[in-house]
């Protein structure tokens, strides 16, 4: 640790300094609430000191020195005369006593904080230290505290680790956070926001970024997949979410029918009235399609009550039209009819 060295200065300013610290005691008294009753004493000794510093860089402002007998203050100074050419600060120090020889106790007060400074000899009568020789006194910095550089509580300036350390838990320390960690004391960053919606992906109101909120009430409408489209075979009404599955209209698939139906489907009609259906997949001159019957047609009527008389020559229908019907009259049964074309 360093020494401060004291430099002779003008003997007025000593003497003056002296004269203050030795007659006035009820001044520092006042500044640091340290009492000391000169007239309780019988001896008394007197001490020229300085503080040193043990950060290693001299004190410049005001520091106090206390002598104790146990708790009882027995001396008292403040080393508030700085010499900047000398980088030192000097006290005069008078040490009471009751007793010819002692053993005291040295504290330094530095702002707040009072540190240990070891012990003195007291002799009654004596005198310690000169201007060319000063005592040192040099107080004990045990400042308390997490000297753990990687601890949340690290602090720099503590001297003695009093083991307060508490270990860096990084985590998310939002309270509004998603993913908030009651056990996280260093926020890294992951906080995520509440973000309140369905989180079933089975229903419509499905949301990807949703992360809270009551479920049953978010999540009401389950997706049932099918075509949405009523012109298409596999139309489910049920559905509310498309699947592409819309592939064959009911109109393609009535005319693939008919083609595969063309060559395969036959009609037995009896004699008298009865009805037959048209099939194919294209109209066809209704003499051209059943020409191959004509000795047997008596009539064919439509749906809009036109007729066909073969006996007579007379088509007022026209054209067999697919997926009509119609009524017809044979004067005798037809087993096994297919369209004549």
């Amino acid at each position: 640790m360093p020494v401060v060295y004291l430099h002779a200065k003008t003997s007025q300013i000593v003497r003056f300094v002296y004269s203050v610290l030795f007659f006035c005691p009820f001044v520092l008294n006042a500044q640091i609430n340290w009492d000391v009753n000169a007239n309780q004493f019988e001896h008394s000794m007197t001490i020229t000191c300085v503080v040193e510093n043990d950060l290693g860089n001299y004190y410049q402002e005001s520091i106090s020195i206390g002598v104790f007998d146990g708790q009882t203050c027995v001396g008292v100074a403040v080393t508030d005369t700085y010499f900047p050419p000398s980088n030192v600060n000097l006290a005069f120090l008078v040490v009471y006593g009751n007793q010819s020889n002692a053993s005291y106790t040295l504290k330094v007060q530095v702002d707040e904080l009072v540190l240990d400074a070891g012990t003195l000899s007291f002799v009654s009568n004596g005198v310690l230290g000169t201007l060319d020789s000063p005592f040192v006194v040099s107080p004990v910095f045990s400042i308390l505290g997490c000297t753990d550089s990687t601890a949340l509580n690290y602090n720099p300036d503590a001297i003695e680790d009093n083991g307060s350390c508490i270990e860096i838990v990084l985590g998310c320390t939002d309270l509004a956070a998603y993913n908030f960690d009651s056990n996280a004391n260093s926020d890294d960053g992951s906080c995520i926001s509440i973000t309140m919606g369905c989180m079933n992906d089975a229903y419509l109101e499905y949301n990807p970024l949703a992360n809270a909120g009551n479920q049953d009430d978010l999540c009401t409408t389950e997706i049932v997949l099918g075509c949405l489209d009523d012109d298409y075979v596999s139309y489910n009404f049920l559905a509310n979410t498309d699947d592409q599955s819309c592939v064959l209209t009911w109109q393609d698939a009535y005319l693939t029918l008919l083609e595969s139906c063309e060559n395969t489907i036959s009609i037995s009609l009896p004699s008298g009235w009865s009805f037959f259906g048209y099939f194919l997949n294209e109209p066809l001159p209704i003499n051209e399609a059943t020409f191959c019957i004509t000795q047997e047609i008596i009539i064919i009527k439509n749906y809009n009550g036109s007729v066909y008389l073969p006996e007579y020559n007379f088509n007022g229908i026209g054209s067999l039209e697919p997926g009509l019907g119609y009524q017809i009259k044979l004067s005798t049964p037809i087993a096994g009819f297919h369209f004549c074309n």
